[in-house]
């Protein structure tokens, strides 16, 4: 199964921080990607309940 969450906005250079809720996903191994001009860095998420 493949699941794709999607939070895309524009925002001035600095740390930031996202809240990622999986109560509605089930145990796995999630990917995340992120990206900001050039730079792209994919990281491995474990969801276990």
């Amino acid at each position: 199964m493949l699941a794709t969450i999607v939070i895309f906005y524009f925002t001035i250079p600095g740390i930031h921080h996202v809240l990622f809720d999986g109560s509605d996903l089930s145990s796995g191994i999630y990917f995340v990607q992120m990206q900001a001009g050039d730079f792209t860095q994919t990281q491995k998420l474990v969801l276990v309940k």
